[in-house]
C-alpha cells in the first residue's frame, strides 16, 4: 500500500501548532483482496456474494492535528480525521452490508520526552 499526504503546519503561538492535511492511499490487488474481497469459499459460508477486489485508490482523507507543547518534557497531540473509502474498497459487500465507506478517526496522545 502506498500513501500520499500533503499538509501545512500553522504555528498558532510558541506552544500550539495546527496541521491540516489531505491524504490518499493506493493499494495493490493482494491488499485489496485481503481486506475487501470475498473468495468463493468465504461466499459459500456467509451471506456475502463473491467479490474480487482490484488494485486502486483505496481512500481519500482529510484531517487536522493540534500539537501542544505543555512544557520542556510534556507534549499533547490531538488528531481528528475523516476518510472515504473509494473504488473496490467502497464497493465491497463487506463495506456495503456491514460497514461504511465513511471512516472517522480521533486520536489523543500525551507524551513525555526524556
Amino acid at each position: 500500500m502506498f500513501r500520499g499526504q500533503v499538509g501545512y503546519a500553522l504555528q498558532l503561538n510558541d506552544r500550539l501548532t495546527l496541521t491540516p492535511s489531505l491524504r490518499t492511499s493506493w493499494a495493490d490487488k493482494d491488499h485489496m483482496q485481503s481486506y475487501f474481497g470475498v473468495s468463493q469459499d468465504q461466499a459459500a459460508t456467509s451471506v456475502h456474494s463473491r467479490f474480487d477486489a482490484k488494485s486502486g485508490i483505496k481512500s481519500v482523507s482529510v484531517g487536522a492535528e493540534l500539537g501542544w507543547t505543555i512544557s520542556e518534557n510534556w507534549m499533547f497531540s490531538g488528531n481528528l480525521g475523516f476518510s472515504r473509502l473509494t473504488g473496490d474498497a467502497a464497493d465491497s459487500p463487506l463495506v456495503k452490508n456491514e460497514g461504511s465507506a465513511n471512516q472517522f478517526m480521533a486520536v489523543a496522545v500525551l507524551a513525555y520526552k526524556f
